[in-house]
């Protein structure tokens, strides 16, 4: 795939967020909510600085042919930077009544005073406007092992489930593929997930599985994935929800496009068209010692995706 075409995406308070946006989380919703079918979060992360990777969230209508907007409206920070620590990794869910718009917290007060090292939070909107109070998700104690990086939470076969990227620090880097969470009675308002199993990930070729976004399509669940360098997004499918083999051919990449910094895609199928959404690093940011990020909008043909990449 080549790159596309880069989202008008405005952050609010520019002087803090300098209009940068990485790890994007797309949804469309059928029928709308709040007034508009598309919403997005993501989060600011100009010359990688962690103080600011605070959630944002946006929401979008139609461009011509029922196509998805290029241009996102920010209806604002979800959770600002906290005392001590840092955020990170946002994702939304829309429930049916309401959307929640959740995120990680990394040794902050509010995650040590649950007692974990890093934690999933979240809070639920009734109104696309404004936020209800703060509701913890998930968490994760160890130092040297994480089960819910970059959680993405959906519905699998009528439960509603995170997966989170799993991960071994300490004493080596290692990724050992996703952990699954369920939660009692679908119920996000009232209880808190628990994780129910680790499942490694089927790769074509070495992968450093990092950052990642699941969509379903006809019954199958795709997984779009991006290692921690973020050179490349692969793609990968499963008939169960549970066990994802990827195919050996990028999606896109640093080698096609000249461009980099993929980092965590996000994913849909709408009206037959595959449309991928990645954070690019803009041209020359890093050469000039300073890095800044733009959400790019790229899309194919979803049949025509599946055969070529069957045919490598």
């Amino acid at each position: 795939m080549q790159l596309g075409v880069k989202d008008d995406a405005a952050t609010p308070q520019p002087e803090k967020y300098l209009n940068d946006l990485i790890h994007p989380c797309i949804r469309f919703i059928p029928g709308g909510f709040a007034g508009h079918n598309w919403w997005m979060i993501a989060s600011p992360f100009p010359n990688h600085n962690v103080s600011v990777e605070n959630p944002i969230l946006y929401y979008g209508d139609d461009d011509v042919n029922g196509a998805p907007p290029l241009k996102w409206t920010a209806v604002g920070v979800v959770e600002d930077t906290p005392s001590v620590g840092s955020l990170s990794d946002p994702g939304i869910y829309f429930d049916g009544s309401g959307l929640w718009c959740y995120w990680r917290e990394n040794d902050t007060s509010d995650s040590h005073n649950l007692g974990y090292r890093r934690a999933t939070f979240g809070k639920f909107s009734q109104d696309g406007m404004t936020f209800g109070p703060k509701k913890f998700f998930a968490g994760e104690k160890s130092e040297s092992v994480d089960h819910e990086l970059c959680p993405i939470i959906c519905k699998v076969n009528g439960q509603v489930q995170l997966y989170g990227s799993h991960h071994k620090f300490k004493p080596e880097h290692t990724p050992y593929g996703l952990s699954i969470w369920n939660i009692k009675d679908n119920n996000l308002k009232d209880n808190s997930f628990t994780k129910i199993m680790d499942v490694p990930v089927s790769y074509a070729l070495p992968f450093d599985f990092w950052h990642f976004d699941i969509f379903e399509d006809n019954n199958i669940f795709y997984c779009v994935a991006s290692a921690q360098k973020a050179t490349a997004v692969f793609l990968g499918k499963s008939k169960d929800g549970i066990n994802f083999t990827f195919w050996k051919t990028p999606l896109i990449s640093n080698s096609v496009t000249g461009r980099t910094y993929f980092y965590k895609p996000s994913a849909l199928v709408h009206n037959g068209i595959f449309y991928l959404w990645c954070p690019v690093a803009e041209l020359n940011s890093v050469a000039n010692s300073t890095a800044f990020h733009r959400i790019w909008m790229s899309q194919i043909n979803f049949n025509d995706l599946l055969v070529k990449l069957d045919s490598e």
